[in-house]
């Protein structure tokens, strides 16, 4: 089965909101030292839209085919090669990263002293599972991982608004705009997933509708990050934000709720965002596998068995958080860039050759 247009629209939600939801307003903050990252985030979801739309444009030129099978039409094998393999670790490492991710949460909040290694080993293992299963088993999940954590999440942001303060948030550019171009650094990595279209568009029902489905996943990503800057600094402000390494998670734990059988709710909640976590895992975790499938004609599930020793590898190698933030940082600038970079010269070679648009 193909997907369809709102199946791929949750496959790239799920793919885009994971921990950068719960760190964004401080590292935007950070880099902005105004509070006026809303804007930061409104505009980098713009920036984000144009660039899938552009990924959406050149996969559609070859239906039923990703990057890793098309490059090699266009630019020649060994350099479509080289661009693979460099996406392919790309996605490595973003599922890497987010596992730690994952352990860090869950050995803070959840699971007190508990080794981070039997942390991450089932929830690699579990992956696993999910992504030997292909592309509609892992939309399946997402279909139902999508409204419960959706909706669980706006419903705390709802519940706290008795604690903002908007006035916190004024005056909006009173320092002019070059803050806010410095917080679209921080932004921009929020909304890294453009990439993903190179993969997807590949199974959909009609990849005519590819720019219509990111476009979707994108204002309801933006959305998202929207409410979480605003709520966060409105009840924080913006030195009480830099002050907190997860300042989402403090604001779920900034108010009580009168009747509640739970004293620790927030934890409750952090066990269901862990899903979130475990979709960008299993989506990069896929498409790592399956480039590693096509680019060197291995059967996929030996790509999906061959990985997991690397990602734990990259999962333990990080000292602390703060150095995860680090190489995110690096992975959203280098790879990402350089991702989109080779992407739109493939799309202007596809048009030299004069290769259309698929019809279907």
């Amino acid at each position: 089965m193909k997907l369809t247009m709102p199946q791929t629209a949750v496959l790239i939600i799920n793919y885009m909101l994971a921990t950068a939801i719960l760190v964004l307003p401080r590292t935007a903050v950070q880099e902005a030292g105004t509070p006026d990252i809303w804007i930061c985030v409104l505009l980098s979801g713009l920036l984000s839209l144009v660039f899938g739309l552009i990924l959406s444009r050149l996969s559609g030129l070859f239906p039923g085919e990703t990057v890793y099978q098309y490059a090699g039409k266009l630019i020649g094998r060994w350099p479509a090669c080289f661009f693979g393999t460099v996406m392919v670790v790309y996605f490595m490492v973003i599922s890497a990263l987010e596992a730690r991710s994952l352990q860090e949460i869950t050995s803070k909040f959840l699971l007190e002293g508990t080794p981070g290694w039997a942390i991450v080993m089932p929830f690699l293992w579990v992956g696993a599972y999910l992504v030997l299963g292909g592309i509609q088993p892992i939309s399946r999940a997402f279909d139902v991982i999508f409204p419960i954590t959706g909706l669980i999440f706006l419903a705390v942001m709802m519940l706290s608004v008795h604690v903002v303060d908007l006035h916190r948030l004024l005056p909006v550019m009173g320092q002019g705009p070059l803050p806010v171009l410095k917080g679209m650094k921080a932004t921009a990595f929020a909304f890294s997933g453009p990439e993903i279209m190179l993969i997807l568009v590949a199974f959909m029902q009609k990849p005519k509708s590819a720019g219509k489905a990111f476009a979707v996943a994108v204002g309801v990503v933006t959305l998202f990050y929207l409410i979480d800057c605003v709520m966060t600094v409105g009840t924080f402000s913006i030195d009480g934000v830099t002050a907190r390494t997860w300042p989402t998670i403090d604001l779920m734990r900034s108010f009580e709720l009168p009747g509640l059988l739970f004293e620790r709710y927030e934890s409750l909640i952090l066990a269901i965002w862990i899903m979130k976590f475990f979709s960008t895992y299993a989506l990069s975790y896929y498409a790592s596998s399956l480039g590693l499938s096509q680019l060197f004609r291995i059967p996929y599930r030996t790509a999906v068995f061959i990985q997991l020793p690397f990602l734990f590898l990259i999962n333990v190698l990080p000292a602390a958080i703060e150095d995860v933030f680090k190489i995110w940082d690096l992975l959203s600038m280098a790879g990402t860039g350089f991702i989109l970079v080779i992407a739109v010269i493939l799309l202007g070679i596809a048009a030299l050759k004069g290769i259309k648009h698929a019809q279907s």
